[in-house]
């Protein structure tokens, strides 16, 4: 009887730190996982993160990045990863709704797969072309595009880009030539180079071009100007009174991630957010803080999927490129 109240008290303490009351532990690392490019919105977001995670937890943190097709590598990789809090994943609305949309079929499910944890921030995109191309608003893009059906090409590597693109020839009554990338960061390399002749892309992924003066925003996708680009006029400015898109970015754990390990996960993740290093990224990017977590975030992904199945007809479309 004695070794069997043994037996019993060590399979409780077992439990008890495997739910997370030692968690977390510093002397192991923590991975945040990005599935898009060194670069991108995300990958430069997860690294500001990780300074700040280890400013208020002390813990050693790696970001990992795993491009390609349109996230979903990525996602992969995070959903199979173990459900202990040392792995989380740090993504996008293209994996987390838009994939749902503009794809027939993927290999996961974005809402049962993950535990969401916090918000992270949100902002509008940016109509690229290059500096030297002619056009010197959306409304000469158009123009030439109307009078040139599939002349002109757009260049993406995210759904939500994607979904723009679908959007503004919706909108816009115009055809474009899909152009498919891996990664952001090749996607504004390509039409700074006069590769491709306009993109989607969030103002962190272009600055680069636009410091060099290879780049030249056009319009901007939210419903006001970005505070960094104020001369730059948005979609409803440019006659697109309907047109709307944004991108957001939040924070997830692999599913049955014990519950007192995902509130420690909260808890360490909204510290890091009021660093300076997450407030500096979202000011000088002209982003906007999703102070949001758990079933908020999963309100925010059904709300989009409503709302962006109205706004489109690619959810009737089922299409990949």
């Amino acid at each position: 009887m004695k070794l069997l109240r043994y037996l019993v008290l060590v399979m409780v303490l077992a439990a008890g730190s495997a739910s997370g009351h030692d968690f977390p532990d510093k002397g192991r690392p923590f991975k945040i996982l990005v599935p898009s490019g060194v670069g991108s919105t995300g990958d430069l977001l997860a690294r500001v993160y990780a300074r700040g995670i280890t400013e208020v937890s002390g813990l050693t943190v790696v970001v990992e990045n795993k491009p390609g097709a349109e996230g979903i590598i990525g996602v992969q990789v995070a959903k199979s990863a173990p459900p202990d809090g040392y792995t989380i994943m740090l993504t996008s609305n293209s994996t987390q709704v838009l994939n749902v949309i503009m794809m027939r079929d993927i290999p996961y499910d974005p809402v049962a797969d993950f535990v969401p944890l916090t918000g992270a921030g949100s902002v509008a995109l940016g109509m690229w072309v290059n500096a030297k191309q002619p056009f010197r608003s959306a409304s000469d893009f158009f123009a030439a595009a109307r009078s040139s059906p599939g002349k002109y090409s757009a260049g993406n590597s995210t759904t939500v880009g994607r979904l723009g693109t679908e959007m503004l020839e919706q909108m816009a009554s115009i055809s474009l030539l899909p152009v498919l990338f891996k990664t952001m960061p090749e996607v504004m390399t390509a039409v700074s180079a006069g590769q491709v002749d306009m993109a989607f892309g969030t103002l962190s992924s272009a600055e680069p071009f636009l410091k060099s003066g290879r780049l030249r925003p056009l319009a901007v996708t939210g419903r006001t100007r970005l505070s960094a680009l104020p001369d730059v006029p948005t979609m409803h400015e440019a006659g697109l009174s309907d047109y709307e898109i944004t991108s957001w970015l939040a924070t997830y754990a692999p599913a049955k991630t014990p519950p007192e390990i995902v509130a420690k996960l909260r808890d360490i993740l909204r510290s890091a957010a009021k660093s300076s290093y997450v407030t500096g990224f979202l000011n000088t990017f002209a982003m906007q803080p999703l102070n949001i977590s758990g079933d908020e975030l999963t309100t925010l992904q059904q709300s989009e999927l409503k709302k962006l199945r109205q706004v489109t007809s690619v959810a009737n479309k089922k299409g990949d490129y």
